[in-house]
């Protein structure tokens, strides 16, 4: 009985460290401005790339920015998560299938950066799969 209490008392307190520390990473977002402004050079990049985009989703480590037609979509997912940034790149279309990527950084790496790698994946991506 004694090692079962002690189990239940360990995983309750890593379960509570883990939100403790969860809630802490949403507040440090908060405080520097919010998901958009953090990442403002990467949200802008992603809301030009076609007239129809927009944030769809925002929470405190967490925004969705895309688009969608009839056709399909495109989302670019960016999460914060314990002093790193992943992004997904999130294409469905009718015509050509559908296809993620992924990245993940350091959370303060340079944007301009980031942008150049995720359009040299990108690209990659479809010059793998329609010249070969």
């Amino acid at each position: 009985m004694f090692w079962i209490l002690l189990i239940i008392a360990a995983i309750s307190w890593i379960l509570i460290r883990f939100f403790s520390d969860w809630h802490s990473q949403g507040q440090q977002v908060v405080s520097e401005g919010g998901m958009q402004k953090k990442y403002s050079i990467l949200v802008d990049w992603v809301l030009r790339q076609r007239a129809d985009c927009r944030i769809v989703q925002e929470t405190k480590t967490y925004i969705r920015i895309g688009a969608s037609t009839p056709n399909g979509s495109i989302f670019i997912d960016i999460y914060q998560t314990f002093g790193k940034v992943t992004i997904q790149w999130i294409s469905k279309n009718i015509s050509v299938g559908n296809d993620t990527l992924e990245w993940q950084f350091d959370e303060h790496f340079d944007q301009g950066k980031i942008i150049e790698r995720m359009e040299e994946d990108i690209k990659d991506l479809y010059t793998k799969r329609f010249c070969h």
